[in-house]
C-alpha cells in the first residue's frame, strides 16, 4: 500500500503546511449557506488540496461525492450526476453531501464539450457545498472564477515535511538521521506527497535510513524562460540543453522567437554567425511543421534550437544579461478577413489597422498572454479560433486557444457586446458631410471670406483639413480602445 494513502490524514488539524488556508476553508464551511460560493483549491500537485477537502468533509460529518477530470465529463453526465446531487439530501443521514470536482482545470477537448458551462450551471443552482480541486487557476473559465472563491495552496517549506517523514519513520519504527530526512524534503521542491514517495521508496526493507545510501530523482520541475536562457546561451552543458527544454512550458515556435531576439545579446564575432546558422536550420524546421502539420519535426528543430545553438558558444560565460522578450513579426501578415474585421470593429482605415493597430494588438498579447486580455481582445472583435492563432502566433487547434474562444462567447453573452461600428460610421459620415458641406467652422473663423465667393479656396482647405481631421480620428480609435 502506498504510504501516501496509509498516512493520509483525516482531519484538518493533521494536514501539514497552509495552516492560514485551513482555517479559510473551514471557516466557508462552517458558516455556508446556499447563498455561498463554492470554494476552488488551487495550487500546484501534492500540497493537499483534496486530501483537505476530505478532511473538511470528515470534520462536519459530510458525505462525498468525488468527480474526476479523468471522467468523460460531457454536459449531460454533469448534469445528471452533481446537478441531481447538489440538489439533493444525503441518503446516509449526513448532514450535507460535499461535491468535489477534482481536477477542474482538465476540461478539454470535444469529449468535455458543453462541461464548463455544465459545471457553472450546477454551481449557480447548487444547493450543497462545492469544492473544485485545480492546479493552475486561471486554466478554469472565466465564468467558473467568477462563480467561485479562491483559495491558493502553496509549497510546503522544508521544515514541515522533514517533521511530516520523521513522524511517519517513528510509526513504522525505522531508525533514521536527519540529514536523511532533510535531503528528501528538499527534493521535493515543497511536495509533500512526493516526498512521503521518496521516503517509501528508500526506507521500504530497512531498518535504519542514512543519508549516504538515499537516491532521488530530480523533480520534473518547469524552467522558466530567462532561467533557460542563462543555461543555453551562457553557461550550460549542451548534452542536458535537450532536457532543460523539456522542462519549459513553451512551444519551438515560443522557443524559437525568444532565442533569436536574444543570441545577438550574449554571442558576437563566429560564435554568432555559428548560433544564426543553427537558428535558420530549426526555422526551416518549423516552417515545415507548419506546412505539412507534422509535429514529429519539431524534435529537429528542438535539437537545433538548444543543443546546436548552445555548442555555438565557446565555453561558459559569466555575468548578468539583460533579456528581452521577443518582438513579434508576422512574415506573411494577417488575412484580409481580419483586417477588414478589426478595421471595422475599430472604426479605421484597412491601411491605418495595419500599420498601427495589428502590431499594436500582436504586442499587447503575443501567444495569447496575458489570457484575461486575450479573452477581452478576442470578445471585442469577434474572433474565431483561426483569426485569434493568426493575430497571436499561438496554433488554432490548441487547446489554450480553443478555450480563450470559449470564454470570449461567455464575455460576449455577459456583457452584450455591440460594436460600435455604426456608432463611428455615424461619425464619420457626420464629419464628412459636414467637411463637404459649405465649412461652418472656416466660416467662423473667417468671417470676411465671402464662401460662395471662394468655394475653390475654401475647397482646397477643407481637404487639407480632413487629412488631419482623419490622422486624428485614427489616433482617437486607437485610444477609446485601449
Amino acid at each position: 500500500m502506498l504510504w501516501t494513502s496509509k498516512h493520509r490524514p483525516d482531519n484538518l488539524q493533521n494536514i501539514v503546511g497552509n495552516s492560514s488556508q485551513i482555517k479559510e476553508l473551514k471557516n466557508w464551511a462552517d458558516n455556508w449557506t446556499p447563498n455561498d460560493k463554492p470554494i476552488i483549491l488551487y495550487g500546484p500537485p501534492g500540497l493537499g488540496k483534496t486530501t483537505s477537502a476530505y478532511a473538511l468533509a470528515e470534520d462536519m460529518n459530510w458525505e462525498v461525492m468525488e468527480m474526476n477530470a479523468s471522467d468523460k465529463r460531457t454536459g449531460e453526465i454533469i448534469d445528471r450526476i452533481a446537478g441531481e446531487a447538489s440538489k439533493t439530501t444525503s441518503l446516509t443521514g449526513k448532514k450535507r453531501k460535499l461535491i468535489v470536482l477534482d481536477e477542474a482545470d482538465n476540461l478539454h477537448g470535444h469529449s468535455d464539450r458543453g462541461g464548463k458551462s455544465a459545471i457553472t450551471r450546477t454551481i449557480k443552482k447548487s444547493k450543497q457545498p462545492i469544492i473544485l480541486i485545480a492546479n493552475d487557476y486561471y486554466d478554469l473559465t472565466r465564468g467558473l472564477r467568477n462563480a467561485t472563491k479562491g483559495i491558493e495552496f502553496k509549497p510546503i517549506d522544508d521544515t514541515k515535511i522533514a517533521k511530516a517523514l520523521r513522524d511517519i519513520c517513528n510509526e513504522k519504527d525505522i531508525d533514521y538521521d536527519i540529514d536523511s530526512l532533510r535531503n528528501i524534503a528538499e527534493n521535493a521542491d515543497g511536495d509533500l506527497r512526493a516526498a512521503v514517495n521518496d521516503l517509501q521508496k528508500n526506507a521500504v526493507g530497512k531498518q535504519k535510513l542514512k543519508s549516504s545510501d538515499i537516491k532521488l530523482d530530480n523533480r520534473n520541475k518547469k524552467t522558466k524562460i530567462f532561467p533557460f536562457l542563462n543555461y543555453i546561451l551562457k553557461d550550460g552543458d549542451v548534452k542536458n540543453a535537450q532536457d532543460e527544454a523539456r522542462k519549459l512550458d513553451m512551444t519551438p515556435d515560443e522557443m524559437f522567437r525568444w532565442i533569436n531576439e536574444n543570441l545577438p545579446r550574449q554571442y558576437e564575432g563566429e560564435e554568432l554567425t555559428k548560433g544564426l546558422d543553427n537558428l535558420t536550420k530549426a526555422d526551416i524546421w518549423l516552417s515545415r511543421t507548419r506546412k505539412t502539420q507534422e509535429y514529429k519535426y519539431w524534435k529537429y528543430a528542438n535539437d537545433e534550437l538548444t543543443a546546436g545553438v548552445s555548442s555555438a558558444r565557446n565555453g561558459k560565460s559569466g555575468g548578468w544579461t539583460r533579456w528581452q522578450p521577443p518582438k513579434w513579426h508576422s512574415k506573411k501578415g494577417v488575412s484580409e478577413e481580419l483586417l477588414q474585421k478589426i478595421a471595422s470593429h475599430s472604426g479605421c482605415s484597412i491601411q491605418t489597422t495595419r500599420r498601427e493597430i495589428i502590431p499594436f494588438l500582436s504586442n499587447m498579447i503575443p501567444y495569447c498572454k496575458p489570457r484575461e486580455l486575450t479573452v477581452i481582445i478576442a470578445s471585442w472583435y469577434d474572433m474565431d479560433a483561426s483569426e485569434l492563432a493568426e493575430l497571436t502566433g499561438s496554433g488554432k487547434t490548441t487547446n489554450k486557444v480553443q478555450d480563450i474562444i470559449e470564454d470570449s462567447k461567455e464575455l460576449k453573452q455577459e456583457f452584450d457586446i455591440n460594436p460600435i461600428v455604426k456608432e463611428d460610421n455615424e461619425d464619420n459620415e457626420d464629419i464628412d458631410t459636414q467637411d463637404n458641406n459649405e465649412d461652418i467652422d472656416t466660416q467662423d473663423n473667417n468671417e470676411d471670406i465671402d464662401t460662395q465667393d471662394n468655394n475653390k479656396d475654401i475647397d482646397t482647405q477643407d481637404n487639407n483639413e480632413d487629412d488631419d481631421e482623419d490622422d486624428e480620428d485614427n489616433q482617437s480609435s486607437i485610444g477609446d480602445f485601449i
